[in-house]
């Protein structure tokens, strides 16, 4: 059985900056900022292209080997929530 996980993409018009490992993204139309550490960070720059969290994961745990699987995994799933509730990620529409 395959399961059709959703694809996620960034929303465009964010403003970036990054300071070290951090990034700051601002709405553009609300001003609200939200900071992400190294794997947010990471996670967003995966996301200039479509992504589902499966990939997004297997990507990260290559990127991050010294983070255990278990905490990279809740950081994604956080993460995850974290943009999406933001409105920083929108589902990709399936393609024909």
């Amino acid at each position: 059985m395959t399961t059709c996980e959703p694809s996620f993409r960034r929303r465009g018009g964010i403003d970036e900056t990054a300071v070290e490992d951090d990034l700051f993204l601002v709405m553009p139309d609300t001003q609200a900022i939200f900071h992400l550490n190294a794997v947010g960070s990471a996670l967003w720059r995966l996301l200039a292209e479509p992504r589902t969290r499966s990939e997004a994961a297997a990507i990260l745990s290559a990127a991050f080997p010294d983070v255990p699987p278990s905490q990279l995994n809740a950081d994604i799933d956080r993460f995850f929530e974290h943009l999406r509730w933001g409105g920083l990620i929108l589902p990709e529409p399936p393609s024909a």
